[in-house]
């Protein structure tokens, strides 16, 4: 039988990463580096709110995480000059996770304006453009927040003719929340948490996968959550029950929108 996670030490270790992150942003960086750092802010504020879902069902403190995650990168995004980069990896449409970890908290807000702030451009040989054109579909699916906007379509476009073989579920997806259809959605939902149980199978083999992965993201999909999100905002209906979304996470209710450094609260415990 395997060993249940410690949740208070694996708080306690990303909490400290936390803290190291904070005194490495302190100083002046390279807005590549920064990128970087960000989205290890927000891979540590998804995972400690994981860590009080799965061990206290507490859904309102991983919302409060994951709404801080997406608003520390969107204070972060207006400084990129995308057509100045020159390691412009970390900041890849596609690497955009605090837009997820936004939409899953609820703050549709602030995941509208990282959609409206991220890579414009396919970044080649630094991502796929079938996930270039996934997270953008996405990204405009939701656009203001009260309507897509109008670059959905060439989007689509793009992902269907990347990823027509590739990746079937993802165009799968974005066309059923494009057309409004509840059942190809459930389809689409499905498939995504079968793939993403393949996914985690196979990541548990890795040797040198984090711990605090194996203790969070391995049980709960944000992305899923998100999509679930972006799906109600369209008008389509929740599944009642989908692997890797936990009903206390989708139930639960940002309290207030967190300001840009609250994740420096965090990170002093």
């Amino acid at each position: 039988m395997a060993t249940p996670p410690d949740y208070p030490l694996i708080r306690s270790n990303l909490e400290f990463e936390l803290g190291e992150l904070s005194k490495f942003l302190a100083g002046a960086k390279p807005v590549e580096a920064e990128g970087a750092a960000y989205r290890a802010v927000g891979k540590q504020l998804r995972r400690l709110g994981l860590c009080h879902l799965l061990e206290e069902a507490d859904g309102a403190t991983l919302a409060d995480r994951l709404a801080a995650s997406g608003r520390a990168y969107l204070a972060f995004l207006p400084r990129v000059r995308w057509t100045e980069l020159k390691k412009p990896y970390e900041l890849c449409a596609s690497r955009a996770d605090p837009f997820f970890d936004a939409l899953a908290a609820g703050d549709v807000a602030g995941a509208a304006e990282i959609g409206r702030l991220s890579a414009p451009s396919w970044f080649d040989g630094d991502e796929y453009e079938e996930d270039f054109a996934y997270v953008r579909a996405l990204m405009a699916l939701l656009g203001d927040g009260k309507a897509p906007s109008p670059d959905v379509e060439p989007h689509l476009a793009t992902l269907h003719r990347a990823a027509a073989e590739s990746d079937e579920q993802k165009v799968a997806l974005c066309d059923a929340l494009h057309a409004r259809s509840q059942d190809d959605l459930d389809e689409a939902l499905a498939a995504h948490a079968r793939a993403r149980q393949a996914a985690v199978a196979e990541e548990r083999k890795n040797p040198v996968v984090e711990p605090s992965w194996l203790a969070t993201e391995a049980y709960v999909d944000v992305e899923a959550l998100a999509l679930i999100r972006l799906a109600t905002l369209l008008g389509l209906h929740a599944p009642t029950e989908l692997r890797f979304a936990p009903r206390a996470a989708r139930i639960a209710t940002l309290a207030r929108v967190p300001e840009p450094g609250a994740w420096r609260l965090v990170a002093e415990g």
